[in-house]
């Protein structure tokens, strides 16, 4: 037996009849279309991770081709890496104006460009500049793909996370080999053309990052803002609707000389509109035809509003004084203007006010304004301080210690592997609410720090395994928690700016983190002592993470104290 399917057509007050969508559809937040989304930014993450993993190898074919010292191109790598942060509020403002899917469109063109001007470098400051704009592209990419997961998804944010931030250890892992692989059959100037190609691939997984405006747009009956709202059988087959009525007068003057009044003439208006209360009708609907002086009734309102007829009154002269002082007023107005315009106060003024608007822009007014983005910054300022810099160091202190080169290669792939089940599975502890994600962030940073402290006490082999194995599922599932903090702890229209500002000072931290261990390193000539500083600002920042509930708690009950105070 087939089910009753819901009316689509409809009566509108002209007496036509059209079709429409039914209006019942499904959303598509945590929809079908989401997890197309999510495959998106898997993919588009893994890319992204897999061209930054493969900057090193190349650093080293440079080093060999234009004769220059490790240190400088060095640089290289940084710059390509670095900006992907230090451009996220931007890149955030950008993606709160325009969107996504065109951001991360032309972030991708962008890198798949720049990519190919660096294979047709023979300067260190040709690379140097591509660099920094393949990183600035990538940023862009990068921050789309953060922000489109959490717009799409809400009830399985942190398994959506896990699974699009998985694509980084993807990249991570494959990002090498495939860089090693092109060089030695196509050199580095033709592994960097096929790099670009799948670069170019970044512009493809835009196209399915539909705003969340366009699935509104498709449930209209008719484009246009100022469609005619129908009247549906549904609506027809209500008992409950005729319920009173709407009496709308349709005569009002059509005197064309009210527009043309000579001066000392004014017009006294009545009150445009009157609402009674009329008794209880329980007509059923009448559509009636309507010319100009015809009434047009509605149900299911219990007021009657009348549009009366508008008096025109002649022969009363505004007041001479009134208009003195207008005139008097204007003069002065127009002086105290030009006055103010030259004055240095007014040009303070304009610069203050420049500045704020460009603080809004690119949301560094949320520091102040809301707290919880302000402790999700700090957080986000320790743990970057303590997770790069501790991989820049690692394989030199991993030589130091004794292992071999190769040996030491496992201790990475191992670090991929475990960070790869960290995001893929820290997910599914937040859905099935086994651990709330504030305290998960705290336990997972404050193992990851520990992990340090395992090798700098021991440093053998076993202790660089169970470090790895620590450290790498500990940051998988750290990392993809930062846009599930962001998410739950600022609004919507908040979101894009405050993830930018995390990526800010986490790329901020990441570049001041590494020369400075570099200093420490230089000055006590020993790794240990590089590595005792990661981990305790990977401490600070499970700490950090643990005390945000609690404060906001405390915020909260201060608020309503004051409140009932007041």
């Amino acid at each position: 037996m087939a089910a009753n399917k819901p009316s689509t057509s409809s009566i509108d007050v002209d007496g036509d009849t059209r079709h429409h969508v039914p209006s019942q559809s499904a959303s598509p937040v945590d929809g079908r279309w989401a997890v197309v989304v999510v495959i998106a930014a898997f993919i588009g993450r893994a890319i992204v991770s897999m061209q930054s993993s493969s900057m090193p190898l190349l650093t080293v074919e440079w080093e060999k081709r234009l004769g220059v010292t490790p240190s400088q191109v060095s640089w290289a790598s940084t710059l390509a890496t670095s900006p992907r942060f230090l451009i996220a509020p931007v890149a955030g403002a950008l993606n709160r104006k325009f969107g996504c899917r065109p951001i991360v469109f032309v972030g991708g063109f962008c890198a798949m460009t720049s990519i190919l001007l660096l294979s047709m470098t023979n300067k260190l400051w040709q690379i140097f500049i591509c660099s920094c704009l393949i990183g600035t592209s990538m940023g862009l990419v990068y921050q789309g793909t953060v922000i489109v997961v959490s717009v799409y998804f809400d009830k399985w944010l942190g398994r959506a996370n896990g699974l699009a931030y998985s694509g980084v250890g993807m990249g991570i892992m494959a990002g090498s080999p495939l860089m090693a692989l092109l060089i030695e059959v196509f050199t580095w100037r033709g592994a960097l053309l096929i790099m670009a190609g799948l670069v170019a691939n970044l512009s493809v997984t835009a196209a399915v990052y539909r705003p969340l405006t366009w699935w509104s747009k498709r449930k209209k009956d008719t484009k246009g803002r100022n469609a005619p709202r129908p009247l549906t059988n549904d609506y027809l087959e209500d008992e409950d609707a005729v319920d009173g009525k709407i009496e709308i007068i349709l005569n009002l003057p059509a005197d064309s000389s009210m527009n043309s009044f000579e001066h000392g003439e004014t017009v006294e208006l009545q009150p445009l509109v009157s609402v009674v209360d009329p008794a209880h009708t329980g007509d059923p609907l009448q559509v009636v035809r309507h010319g100009p002086d015809d009434t047009v009734i509605y149900p299911d309102v219990q007021s009657e509003i009348a549009i009366p007829k508008m008096d025109r009154k002649e022969d009363i002269q505004p007041r001479e004084s009134i208009e003195e002082f207008q005139t008097k007023t204007s003069l002065q107005h127009d002086n105290n203007t030009k006055s103010k315009r030259n004055s240095c106060q007014y040009c303070a003024v304009k610069c203050r006010q420049f500045i704020n608007d460009v603080l809004d822009l690119f949301g560094f007014n949320l520091l102040w304004k809301n707290s919880n983005v302000l402790l999700l910054c700090l957080i986000a300022t320790f743990q970057g301080g303590g997770y790069f810099p501790s991989y820049v160091y690692l394989p030199s202190y991993i030589v130091s210690s004794g292992v071999s080169e190769l040996r030491a290669s496992f201790i990475f792939t191992i670090l991929g592997l475990c960070s790869l089940v960290g995001r893929l599975t820290h997910g599914f502890l937040l859905d099935f609410k086994l651990i709330t994600p504030t305290k998960l962030y705290g336990l997972t940073s404050v193992l990851a720090g520990c992990s340090l402290y395992i090798i700098v006490t021991f440093g053998t082999y076993p202790a660089f395994v169970v470090y790895a194995i620590i450290f790498g599922l500990s940051t998988g599932a750290q990392i993809p928690l930062c846009p599930v903090l962001t998410k739950k702890y600022t609004a919507p229209s908040e979101l894009a700016s405050a993830f930018g500002l995390q990526s800010f000072f986490t790329g901020i931290s990441q570049l001041l983190g590494t020369y400075l261990l570099g200093l420490l390193f230089d000055w006590t000539s020993d790794y240990r002592s590089c590595f005792c500083l990661t981990g305790a600002l990977l401490c600070i920042a499970g700490v950090i993470g643990f005390l945000i509930d609690p404060w906001i708690r405390w915020r909260h009950r201060l608020d309503e104290e004051i409140g009932d105070g007041i």
